[in-house]
């Protein structure tokens, strides 16, 4: 009875006035359910590369791997740096079950698109996990993720893309490994939802790009018109 009723809390929303990473008491404010210690130790990202998000100065437009690097994407943006709190609430949504985390980091990500994205999105798309990791977690974040965002924006939602195969992680996968790793990995199974559509992927981290690209090919192939991405982290 104990983990049932610790499973329903999980599904639930935070207490209105706990913040919802470090539970501790916190304040009303504007940091969409985080207490100031957590808002404040979390690296945000101000100025965003012009292609994948990553932190860059308000004088370059792109960052060094960027400039090096030809992704398929149009754009993506990134809230905040993969570290310290900003880490710990991926984790805990992603393997700790705290599923209510999902809509803090919707409402900065929501924050992020509205302030960066100059086309109208027609369509939000989640990423994908492979059917073996969506059987031991139960659940998908970036769908949680992206249900937010849709409740949020106002946008509809499609899980269009699927996985053809059951892809090893990627954790300690090198650029090059996580390209191969991920190639012909995803099908789109709803071509004519897709076609001429912006669209905007979702995701928990952004690490390489090779998820983002090999999606890209995906729907550009069933003639989508733009993609963009939004994850909360940029690692």
């Amino acid at each position: 009875m104990k983990e049932i009723l610790q499973k329903f809390e999980n599904e639930l929303f935070a207490e209105k006035f706990e913040c919802s990473n470090c539970s501790n008491e916190r304040l009303q404010n504007d940091h969409h359910y985080l207490c100031d210690d957590c808002y404040g130790n979390i690296d945000w990202i101000t100025f965003g590369c012009n292609k994948c998000g990553d932190n860059v100065n308000d004088c370059t437009l792109y960052c060094n791997n960027c400039k090096q690097t030809e992704h398929k994407f149009d754009r993506v943006f990134c809230c905040c740096k993969f570290e310290g709190v900003a880490k710990h609430m991926v984790y805990s949504l992603k393997y700790g079950e705290a599923k209510y985390i999902a809509r803090t980091m919707a409402e900065f990500m929501a924050e992020k698109v509205l302030q960066g994205c100059k086309e109208k999105i027609d369509l939000i798309i989640p990423v994908p996990l492979s059917k073996q990791r969506m059987k031991s977690r139960g659940y998908n974040q970036a769908e949680l993720l992206a249900r937010h965002l849709s409740d949020i924006l106002n946008i509809p939602i499609n899980s269009c893309i699927s996985r053809t195969k059951d892809t090893p992680t990627q954790t300690h996968l090198t650029k090059a490994e996580r390209k191969e790793n991920l190639l012909d990995a995803f099908e789109c199974i709803s071509k004519e939802d897709v076609s001429n559509k912006t669209i905007l992927l979702v995701d928990d981290v952004f690490t390489t790009g090779a998820t983002m690209d090999e999606i890209t090919k995906v729907l550009k192939r069933s003639k989508a018109r733009s993609i963009y991405g939004i994850t909360f982290c940029h690692a």
